[in-house]
């Protein structure tokens, strides 16, 4: 997840990436102040982890997109033969209905990663800890 605060001399965004679930551990691993330097001016202060507000990270949404793309251009490789072949037969309907979980697929894996990081950034933007 990609964190970031605003600079206390010159108020640009710091940005800085961490892998911590909430502010709890980040505090417990990185200690209570957590010392950021500013791409601007160059200041190196400290912050408080309830000054750092986490965001999605743009390469996550990058593999959620490559796995939803990899895995329907997959199935779609695997069993267009297989459609094409039954698709005039007289069980076309029946096989269209239990194909549906293959359609279904893609979305369910792209929905399952940028859920689960969004609930991540969620949880670590609620949880705060005494100052």
């Amino acid at each position: 997840m990609r964190l970031y605060c605003y600079c206390k001399k010159c108020k640009a965004e710091i940005i800085t990436t961490k892998n911590y679930s909430d502010r709890g551990e980040l505090s417990m691993y990185e200690g209570r102040d957590i010392a950021l330097t500013c791409d601007a001016c160059y200041q190196k202060d400290s912050y408080h982890p309830n000054d750092l507000i986490a965001e999605i990270r743009k390469s996550v949404i990058v593999v959620a997109l490559l796995v939803f793309f990899i895995t329907g251009g997959a199935i779609a490789f695997l069993f267009f033969g297989f459609y094409t072949d039954h698709l005039l037969s007289e069980s076309s309907a029946a096989f269209l209905s239990d194909s549906f979980v293959f359609v279904v697929l893609p979305f369910v894996l792209f929905g399952l990663i940028i859920g689960m990081e969004k609930r991540k950034v969620y949880l670590f933007n609620v949880y705060r800890i005494k100052r």
